[in-house]
């Protein structure tokens, strides 16, 4: 399917507070405005008018079309504005007042001499509207691609909302303990990848983004590199989960969740909420066990939930192609789930989580993510 549109407003980005999760709708750029009268800087709406120029039309028959003006939405600086059509032995057509091209029309005529515009005035303030990021289309029926090529170095990635240090307004810079930045330093395809960087124990630096009102199957790829071996280590004291990605109730809502990344030394899931009791995938006979992901290499990292028979909920994860951990029964807890928490999926379906947030020793990390998609079916490692 491809439900949602790739024109997309920073929320979140640099240091400022996040309100919230993008729609995913085309938005006016520079939503905020500046206040002086002409040209604008990049966000004032209105700009400044030159004065009226003169336009000119050769002889003919008829009259000329008058051209009319349109408010300059960027603002800025002298511009040409076109001058109306006109008919063979007609009247010049009107100049157009502004900084915007006006439009003419003109029946089988000549096209009259452009007219331009005057002295501009002083330029307009800075505008706080949040500037529009476009992603790229999503491959086959996904419906969200993020390559992270859409934005600077150094700022946050535009389509997504923060959670850092259980905040979604903590600042948000690399000079901080924890952040979720673009940077260019080693992507796994193209300039730029999303780097999570986490000093502080249990401290989350991650990214969120809302999914579509009544999903209940969610693919989930990303390819994923940590300065850190995860799966395969022996578990110390204390040994309890890493996140990596993970579906989350809602915003904010993080003690509702189900986590994939590492538990208890091995690569598989946590989970928490109401009859859930903290739960982790595999039981306890599999705690250190392997496979693992290699430190400071790319991997692809594929993990799904499934809960269109809540009955019967089933959460799969897959690196480089292989099965690494799947969830099909209580059975596959090391304790067990009582009440709302045995149809553990439920009310699980509000956002995706990104990043990195460590209950073990040590929980310093740094994880990079480079071309997430997001589906109802699966999406594969190509």
């Amino acid at each position: 399917m491809s439900g949602w549109g790739v024109a997309l407003v920073c929320v979140a980005c640099g240091g400022g507070a996040a309100d919230g999760n993008p729609d995913f709708g085309s938005v006016t750029p520079f939503g905020g405005g500046g206040s002086s009268s002409a040209p604008g800087g990049p966000g004032n709406p209105t700009g400044g008018s030159g004065t009226t120029g003169t336009g000119t039309a050769p002889p003919g028959v008829g009259s000329g079309g008058t051209g009319s003006n349109e408010q300059n939405q960027v603002g800025g600086g002298p511009i040409v504005g076109a001058a109306g059509g006109s008919s063979a032995a007609g009247s010049s057509g009107s100049n157009n007042t502004g900084n915007t091209a006006g439009t003419s029309a003109g029946v089988a005529g000549a096209t009259g001499a452009a007219g331009s515009s005057n002295t501009a005035g002083a330029a307009g303030s800075q505008g706080n509207g949040p500037p529009v990021t476009t992603l790229p289309e999503p491959p086959g029926d996904a419906f969200f691609f993020d390559d992270f090529e859409a934005g600077a170095v150094g700022t946050q990635p535009a389509a997504w909302a923060r959670w850092i240090d259980y905040t979604t307004t903590a600042g948000n810079a690399a000079d901080r303990p924890q952040f979720a930045l673009l940077d260019d330093q080693d992507p796994y395809d193209g300039n730029q990848a999303v780097h999570f960087h986490v000093t502080a124990p249990s401290q989350p630096a991650q990214l969120t983004i809302a999914l579509p009102t009544g999903t209940n199957r969610l693919y989930v790829r990303a390819y994923v590199k940590s300065a850190t071996q995860l799966g395969a280590r022996q578990p110390d004291n204390p040994s309890n989960h890493e996140t990596l990605i993970a579906l989350r109730a809602g915003s904010g809502k993080n003690d509702f969740e189900l986590r994939f990344g590492e538990a208890k030394g091995a690569l598989g899931f946590n989970i928490v909420g109401d009859g859930r009791n903290d739960a982790v995938a595999p039981p306890q006979a599999q705690w250190g066990s392997g496979p693992a992901m290699s430190p400071n290499e790319w991997h692809c990292v594929e993990v799904d939930f499934l809960n269109d028979n809540p009955n019967s909920p089933q959460a799969h994860a897959s690196v480089d192609g292989v099965l690494v951990r799947s969830v099909t029964s209580l059975a596959d807890w090391h304790v067990g789930l009582s009440g709302a928490g045995v149809q553990w999926l439920n009310g699980m379906f509000g956002e995706v989580v990104l990043g990195w947030q460590s209950f073990s020793n040590p929980a310093a990390n740094d994880v990079w993510m480079d071309d997430v998609v997001l589906s109802n079916s699966p999406i594969g490692c190509d």
